[in-house]
């Protein structure tokens, strides 16, 4: 209304936290990146979604892996860690209460042992306590298929589509550790025939 302010006048400024606006009057925006036409951050329109955001963006280029899509949201990455945290604190918890009974009842000889084991015990329980969550929301699509979820979108979400890979890697409990070329119908059992 551009009032005439007065001597003694207080103006004051709500934000989005002061008073919550409806959803669909924020301005929001996700980043877009990959292998998509046009890449970039997009402002959301109210209720859109994984796949409508993929057609505004112009849709996928020929070289996308769409079952390989990652989308990660602050919301679900607070939720994850809060998630993690607990069950570190639980775990710590139990560890500490039944890692005190066994050296409490280890005899001199397996005392050693069992304060070793302890030691390893709380290694490990550091290093889960430095996970950090990703927040990444698995998509449940066909392998396929390039049919991805209708998800609404939320502010901050962030969406990369892979370029599709030519190689295969083997890796974990194998003689050797290594990337084959892809060939179209090869079976897990014939890659590993192959080393």
């Amino acid at each position: 209304h551009n009032l005439l302010l007065e001597p003694g006048d207080v103006v004051t400024v709500f934000g989005v936290k002061d008073l919550p606006v409806p959803m669909e009057k924020r301005t929001q925006f996700v980043r877009l990146a990959g292998e998509v036409k046009v890449p970039g951050v997009y402002q959301l329109q109210p209720k859109e979604t994984l796949p409508m955001l993929i057609r505004r963006a112009g849709g996928l280029t020929g070289g996308a892996y769409a079952y390989g899509t990652q989308l990660s949201r602050e919301s679900t990455r607070r939720q994850q860690q809060e998630n993690l945290d607990l069950a570190v604190r639980k775990m710590e918890t139990n560890l500490s209460g039944q890692l005190n009974v066994q050296v409490q009842n280890a005899s001199e000889a397996d005392r050693g042992s069992a304060q070793a084991q302890m030691a390893m015990q709380k290694s490990m329980l550091e290093r889960l306590k430095q996970l950090k969550a990703s927040g990444r929301i698995a998509l449940e699509m066909a392998p396929d298929s390039g049919d991805y979820p209708a998800l609404t979108l939320e502010d901050g979400d962030n969406i990369v589509v892979p370029h599709r890979s030519d190689f295969v890697a083997v890796f974990g409990a194998v003689m050797l550790e290594t990337s084959l070329i892809h060939r179209q119908g090869q079976t897990v059992a014939e890659f590993y025939s192959c080393r």
